[in-house]
Order: structure tokens, then C-alpha cells, then sequence
């Protein structure tokens, strides 16, 4: 297994609103057998992971309070390049009807203050279940964007949209899409890994 030290974070020189900002890569999974996986990968790994199992939760707090640091210390945590103008976090839902990533909810609180995110809870809610684009499900904007919806007012706020891992960024597309009709002035699509495929 690689260091986490040979994989550095992502620096940005301001915080973009077209593309998808990514602070590392993402090696994919593939039953264990993928020779490039890395501590990074294995810490997004314990974000996602839902388990209630005492050591799945130790190792999901370890995990949130790692990218809380990286998101927050200078020189690279994106928290310093906000303007401090209050602002909505959002992230993008899980597939499964009314869940949404435990993991990603603990870092939203964490970031709360360092980028004055003035909601406490998600404002995207996914209604309708999809299936997950790993196990076969497809991979289109449309599918998000039908069964997704905001749940608050965000009119001329800015949002910044969280996902743990991009591969096609589909789904941060089409939350994007969903938050800009709601009203939002801008949105920013942050990732913690962007899947990299190399095996």
C-alpha cells in the first residue's frame, strides 16, 4: 500500500465555479485487487462506509476529521479562499431514497464556521431511489436530476456542493443544475477523491 505523502493534496488559487474541484485521487476499489490503492483511497472508503459497527464509526470520525484539516488548514484548505459571505453547503445524496452520506454530514458540521455555512442540515433530498452507477446503474445527469430536489430557499446564496468521489460527475452536475434553478447565485463542486483509473 502507498503513503498517504506520496499523494498531495490538490492546491487551488481561488475557488472555481465551473469545474470540479478535487483535493486527491481516487484509486477505485476492485474487490480489493486494484495494486495502486492508497491510504487516501482507504480514508474516503471509511467516509462512505454507513456501517454502525464501532469500528467502522472510529474509523469514519478519523476519516471526517482528516479532510476537516485538509478543507481548513492553510495553505491549501479551500475554507481560506471563501469570501466569508454567508453561504449553503449541500451534498450530493446517496441513491437510496431520503440518505444521505453520515460521513459527509459530520464534515459539513465540522466546516460550518470555517466557511459560514448558514444551514445545519442538507438542502438536496433525493425522493425517488436509483440505482448506484458501480452495480450497473446508468450514468446521466437526467437520472439526478429526477430525483433529486432542493428544500430550501437559497436565492442568490452561494453553495458549495460536496460529493466523496467523482468518476463522471454526473451527479455533481445535476445537483449543480438543480441549486442554479432553485435560485443560487453560484455553486462550487468539490469532491474528496475523483476516481482515477489506472488498472
Amino acid at each position: 500500500m502507498s503513503n498517504v505523502v506520496n499523494q498531495h493534496t490538490k492546491k487551488y488559487p481561488n475557488i472555481n465555479y465551473n469545474d470540479v474541484m478535487h483535493l486527491y485521487d481516487y484509486h477505485p476499489w476492485g474487490d480489493g485487487t486494484n495494486p495502486n490503492i492508497d491510504n487516501i483511497t482507504h480514508t474516503i472508503l471509511n467516509i462512505k462506509n454507513q456501517s454502525n459497527e464501532a469500528r467502522a464509526q472510529a474509523r469514519r470520525r478519523a476519516a471526517v476529521n482528516y479532510f476537516t484539516k485538509v478543507l481548513t488548514t492553510p495553505p491549501g484548505g479551500l475554507s481560506k479562499l471563501v469570501d466569508g459571505d454567508p453561504c449553503f453547503f449541500a451534498v450530493v445524496p446517496s441513491h437510496t431514497k431520503g440518505n444521505v452520506s453520515e460521513g459527509l454530514m459530520s464534515l459539513m458540521r465540522n466546516l460550518i464556521k470555517d466557511f459560514n455555512f448558514v444551514n445545519a442540515n442538507n438542502i438536496l433530498l433525493r425522493y425517488n431511489s436509483v440505482q448506484k452507477a458501480a452495480a450497473g446503474g446508468v450514468r446521466c445527469v437526467k437520472v439526478h436530476s429526477d430525483s433529486i430536489r432542493v428544500t430550501e430557499e437559497i436565492n442568490g446564496k452561494t453553495v458549495f456542493l460536496f460529493d466523496d468521489v467523482a468518476s463522471t460527475g454526473c451527479s455533481l452536475l445535476a445537483c449543480k443544475e438543480l441549486l442554479l434553478k432553485a435560485g443560487a447565485s453560484r455553486v462550487a463542486m468539490i469532491a474528496l477523491g475523483r476516481t482515477y483509473m489506472e488498472y
